[in-house]
Formats: structure tokens, sequence, C-alpha cells
């Protein structure tokens, strides 16, 4: 489990809180204040940097030491920030992410391969295999939800995230083609 030390260091105006986080393996964290107040949180170009929302950072540490900063306005009391979610990992990705990427991969090997269909035969062929017509809607709906989920989780590798975006499942041509495919 990992371990958390903050310190503050009180300028004229602003305090800065200097945190460090030492685990033992990789996890996804959530650190938030203890405070009520403004988080400034480190910026480049000014915005804020990967992980953080308006008052909390969400990121995945490596083994070892990690240090987390921000700023803050006010002058807050002990325990400055605590760690609100911590999740192992492995590989980098938390273990619940990993088998939902394995699922991805799984859907979009079946979508490509239906991409890759260059005639009536290998398309009825990968239909069969998917689960008929019914699999194909499924398998498109499923694709549909990734993307939308994909987009919004950062942790999202960026090739699974591409391969999604491209990725097309010609459920409703197949579903007009099937009857006629029959004759």
């Amino acid at each position: 489990m990992p371990t958390l030390t903050v310190d503050t260091v009180e300028g004229e105006r602003v305090t800065f809180v200097e945190a460090v986080i030492e685990a033992d393996r990789p996890h996804l964290i959530r650190l938030e204040p203890s405070f009520d107040g403004p988080v400034w949180p480190p910026r480049i170009d000014g915005t804020p940097r990967c992980g953080w929302g308006v008052r909390s950072l969400t990121t995945t540490i490596d083994a070892g030491r990690t240090p987390v900063g921000f700023a803050t306005p006010v002058r807050p009391e002990p325990p400055v920030v605590e760690l609100t979610s911590v999740e192992p990992c492995s590989d980098g990705v938390p273990d619940g992410m990993a088998v939902w990427f394995d699922r991805i991969e799984t859907r979009l090997e079946n979508a490509e391969r239906l991409e890759r269909a260059d005639c009536l035969a290998s398309a009825t062929e990968v239909v069969a295999e998917i689960g008929g017509l019914p699999g194909v809607e499924r398998l498109a709906a499923d694709i549909a939800r990734d993307r939308r989920l994909a987009a919004r989780v950062s942790i999202v590798p960026d090739g699974l995230r591409e391969r999604l975006d491209a990725v097309d499942v010609p459920a409703t041509t197949l579903a007009r083609i099937a009857p006629s495919a029959g004759r």
C-alpha cells in the first residue's frame, strides 16, 4: 500500500504543498486536498498537467518515490491531502483496466476482420464466427461504447484509442444485404 508524506511551505500569499508517494509496485492513485479552497496544480502553457482535475490528481505512479506538488492561497491545516483511491496496477495499468483493454482488443480484432473481408464469402464467414447479425450489432454497439469511454480515460494506450477511432463495424450494411445474400 502506498504511503504519503506531505510538507507545506508557506509563502507570503501562497502555500506550496509538497507530497511524496512511496509504493512497492505501480498503482493508480487519486490524491485530494483535505481543505476547502482553491488548488493550483502545476501547469504547462496555462494548462493543468495531465491527471489534474479541478481539485484532485488521478495518475499512475511507479514503484519507488513519486513527488507531487501544487499551490493554494489558503493556509491548510494537517492533514493537507489524502490518498482517496489506490488501485494496484500490472505493467502500469490498473488490473481491472487491463481486463477491459483485453476485451477491447478482442472486439477490435473482430471488427478489423470484418473490415478486411473482401468478398461476400469471407464476410459471411466472419459474421458467422462473431455470432451472426445479432453478434455484429452487439460488436458495433460495444465498439461505439469503448470509443466513448476511451476518449474520457487518460490511461487508455494511444494505439488502442487510434484503432477504436479508425474501425467501422458495417452492421447496418450487413443487415441490409443479408436477406439478398441468401437468394
